[in-house]
């Protein structure tokens, strides 16, 4: 059986190959085998794909999420700091402002003599010292006085203060009335420390004297060695932005290269792109991270960046260790896959060559399936049906006999039948043809009739569509009654608005007489307010000096009543100019009223002729349904009469075709038997055949 099985095996379907040592496989292009495969490696692919995307993509993100924490830690974690060493700093401050002593010393340095002067310069140059001593981010404090003259350090030389030869920072600190900070350079001040990074300048006033300026030098190593401990990567860098625009870069605080220029352009582009933003992480152009704080109580800037490219380096090794592990245990599933897919398909390729087998003619063959999967279900099945084709083959072979001779009784009761049919053909030809003469006849009287039908349904139709006509007007009739009865609702309700109206404008002239009577009493006021103060001031120029103010007085009640006859004038003018306009507006709400009085007469009249016009047509349509009834009867009979015509005509019509149909059965029957003796001679050919077919299978 698998010889014949490779025989049956064309080069077009069958590919082969060598798989793993010492294992060659014969894989069918449009096989199961090879699909399995394709689907395996397909979703191996795929979820591969998928699995590596969300892992790197997920890795990126977190890498990137947590880089920008610690970036933005680390500036916070800067500006705290450098927010308690300026705090400190200020508090130092704060300290000396209130030492009253060191105050009024330092006021009136320029304009102490003698011993008082020694005496104050020592105590000056002591608190210094204490300070300096008690702060160690403290290089140097400066002593500036009112006139110029440096008190501390001692010896420095003096500096010109005039307005025109100051520095711009000395006049930034007079002009600020908080401290300010700022990078102090040796060509504005010589005898600044080199040691020094960051100075801070405020102004005291004491009460008494002039003031003068302190200058602290804040140690460079300060902000190099804090700057340069706080990083998180290689290219990680730390920038300072001072509230007067100095920016300190680092360990590279006072490096004039090129780097630092450029570096001084990256700052102020990251200022320009912040705007306003006091605290802000982004990623800036080129892959660069960017972190940036504002302190709200230094006015500092605080500025951390790194490459993105060096955080991410970890990630992209981790992603490339994920890929790599997918492409091998892709490459091992689909080993894998073509492994089962062949173990898969050997069943099928045995039941295959027992197919062709029986293909031949062999039912003696059995699939060997012993599986309990669906490939051995199908064995059992196919198994099953080979049995029935044995039992079906046997029963052919029967079969085959008994047709055979059957065939040969048929052909002698054909021929005794073919005798009989050719006489009753010959009667049945003289019924048909005066069959076919009544059925003429009944045709033209069923013609005549039809012609009356489409009379009565055209007339029947005319009535119908008059019907609808005056269905349809006694729609629009009622819709006109209910319009009209709603315009005389509304009429109704404008006539009950315009009494409102009317009564409304009634209680106004009620209103405006009160006025009036109210504006009388403001009249006789005002006269009387005249007369009392001519009488003040008749009084007052008898009683001469001692009187004048008393006639001023006089004198402004006389113009305060004048102002109030004139003002009463203007509201009796108004309240005259109102009753007039109400007077109108009266008269118009009359003549309102009785236009809608008028209008709703007119609707009265109008809804009883529509109630008239809905009795005429009522009547009408009673006429018309009564005249449709008719009709519809006269409809009914001619259906039944059209029906019965129908019938007679299709009657006498079949009686006419099946005459003819029986004579031309009769003739066919004739025919037929002929053919019936025909067919039995090649029945029993046949089932000859069939019996030398069935031989060919081996059952046994």
């Amino acid at each position: 059986m698998k010889k014949d099985m490779k025989k049956n095996k064309t080069i077009r379907d069958v590919a082969k190959f060598t798989f793993m040592p010492k294992l060659k496989l014969n894989i069918n292009i449009q096989g199961i085998s090879s699909k399995i495969i394709i689907l395996v490696l397909t979703v191996i692919i795929i979820l591969t794909c998928f699995n590596t995307g969300i892992a790197t993509y997920t890795t990126y993100t977190t890498m990137d999420e947590l880089f920008k924490s610690n970036i933005e830690t680390l500036t916070l974690r800067e500006k705290e700091y450098f927010d308690a060493i300026t705090g400190n700093i200020e508090n130092l401050t704060v300290s000396l402002a209130s030492n009253t002593e060191f105050l009024e010393y330092g006021g009136k340095v320029d304009v102490l003599e003698g011993g008082e002067k020694v005496k104050g310069i020592t105590y000056i140059k002591e608190t210094i010292s204490t300070a300096i001593n008690s702060n160690k981010f403290i290089s140097c404090i400066y002593l500036i006085s009112s006139k110029g003259q440096i008190i501390y350090p001692a010896g420095s030389s003096s500096m010109d203060v005039s307005k025109d030869e100051r520095p711009k920072w000395y006049e930034n600190i007079l002009e600020s009335n908080q401290g300010i900070w700022f990078q102090l350079k040796k060509e504005e001040f010589p005898i600044t420390r080199s040691d020094a990074g960051v100075t801070y300048g405020i102004k005291l006033t004491p009460r008494w004297g002039s003031e003068f300026i302190l200058l602290y030098d804040l140690k460079k190593n300060t902000f190099t060695e804090s700057l340069a401990t706080m990083k998180i990567g290689e290219t990680s860098q730390s920038y300072i932005i001072l509230p007067s625009k100095d920016v300190i870069y680092g360990d590279q605080i006072y490096i004039k290269d090129e780097s630092i220029l450029e570096e001084q352009q990256l700052v102020a582009d990251i200022l320009a792109k912040t705007g306003s933003e006091k605290k802000i992480t982004f990623e800036y152009e080129e892959g660069l991270l960017v972190s940036l704080i504002h302190s709200e109580q230094s006015g500092w800037c605080y500025i951390n960046t790194v490459d993105k490219n060096e955080i991410l380096a970890p990630a992209k090794r981790i992603n490339t260790q994920l890929i790599y592990g997918a492409v091998l245990s892709g490459i091992l599933f689909v080993f894998i896959g073509i492994y089962f897919s062949i173990q898969f398909t050997k069943p099928i390729k045995r039941l295959i060559g027992v197919m062709n087998e029986v293909e031949r003619g062999n039912l003696t063959v059995e699939a060997d399936t012993k599986g309990k999967d669906e490939i051995g279900l199908l064995g059992t099945a196919f198994n099953s049906m080979i049995k029935q084709i044995k039992q079906m083959s046997l029963q052919n072979d029967k079969i085959a006999q008994t047709v055979n001779a059957s065939a040969q009784n048929i052909a002698i009761i054909s021929k005794e039948t073919a005798t009989a049919t050719n006489e009753i053909a010959k009667a049945i030809e003289e019924v048909a043809d005066g069959v076919a003469k009544q059925s003429a006849e009944v045709n033209e009287g069923n013609e005549s009739f039809k012609i009356l039908s489409r009379k009565i349904e055209s007339m029947y139709e005319n009535v119908q569509y008059i019907d609808k006509i005056s269905n349809d007007v006694q729609t629009i009739t009622l819709n006109g009654i209910s319009i009209m009865k709603s315009l005389q609702m509304n009429s109704l309700k404008t006539t009950e608005i315009t009494q409102q109206v009317v009564d409304s404008m009634e209680s106004l002239n009620d209103k405006i007489n009160e006025i009036i009577k109210i504006t009388g009493m403001l009249n006789t006021i005002s006269g009387q307010t005249k007369l009392l103060s001519l009488n003040a001031s008749i009084e007052a120029a008898r009683a001469g000096a001692s009187g004048r103010g008393f006639a001023v007085v006089a004198q402004e009640i006389r113009m305060l009543a004048d102002q109030s006859a004139n003002f009463t004038h203007n509201i009796e003018e108004l309240i005259q100019n109102i009753i007039s306009k109400t007077q109108q507006s009266t008269q118009m709400v009359y003549k309102s009223e009785n236009i809608v009085s008028e209008q709703n007469t007119i609707i009265s009249q109008s809804i009883e002729a529509f109630a008239k016009i809905q009795q005429i047509i009522n009547k009408f349509i009673e006429y018309t349904e009564e005249i449709s009834g008719y009709i519809k009867e006269t409809e009914n009979y001619k259906v039944q009469v059209l029906a019965n015509m129908e019938q007679i005509s299709l009657v006498s019509e079949i009686n006419a075709s099946t005459a003819e149909q029986i004579s031309a059965a009769t003739q066919e029957q004739f025919a037929t038997t002929e053919q019936l003796s025909n067919m039995a001679v090649e029945l029993a050919q046949l089932a000859r055949d069939l019996t030398q077919s069935m031989g060919k299978f081996k059952i046994k």
